[in-house]
């Protein structure tokens, strides 16, 4: 999920889902399966969570590329900067 308290100018930081977030109007973040299968979490309708299936593929050394399927979100290249158990690094990619 994104924790966009902690974001820099550069880089966006996820974190599991499980993590105790301060209160937010609403939060996006991926859950990435196995077969280059996720699933997006969207803001819906009433700060509520939205879901769309979509599929995800590694790109080069650093890049994931993500394509949300539904018309509503563009496919998002993300670079990684770092990933572990508990924080995820990105940038959004050209």
């Amino acid at each position: 999920m994104h924790s966009h308290e902690e974001d820099t100018q550069n880089v966006m930081i996820y974190r599991p889902a499980g993590y105790e977030f301060p209160p937010s109007r609403g939060r996006r973040g991926f859950e990435f399966q196995e077969n280059g299968k996720l699933v997006y979490l969207g803001i819906g309708r009433a700060d509520g969570s939205e879901e769309f299936a979509g599929d995800w593929t590694i790109e080069g050394s650093d890049r994931v590329r993500i394509k949300v399927h539904g018309e509503r979100v563009q496919t998002l290249i993300l670079q990684m900067v770092s990933c572990g158990d508990q924080v995820m690094k990105v940038r959004m990619a050209d």
